[in-house]
């Protein structure tokens, strides 16, 4: 899949924040924890603040459906 999320991730990276991966992606910060919240994207984290990899943040997005449900 090839659009203009997916190349956008630096997979050079350590780790995305939520506010990162949410302007990223055009998706609202809390889609983006609530995704971490329900365990469909890992995250590690320092202190209170999430951190996703560029790998996991691919695959997850990856993972949306590619039409409209």
């Amino acid at each position: 899949m090839t659009d203009t999320a997916t190349t956008k991730f630096d997979m050079s990276r350590l780790s995305y924040s939520v506010q990162e991966l949410a302007k990223i992606t055009g998706l609202g910060e809390q889609s983006i924890r609530n995704a971490i919240n329900d365990n469909r994207m890992a995250a590690r984290w320092f202190g209170r603040k999430a951190l996703v990899s560029p790998e996991e943040a691919l695959r997850w997005w990856e993972s949306l459906p590619p039409e409209r449900p």
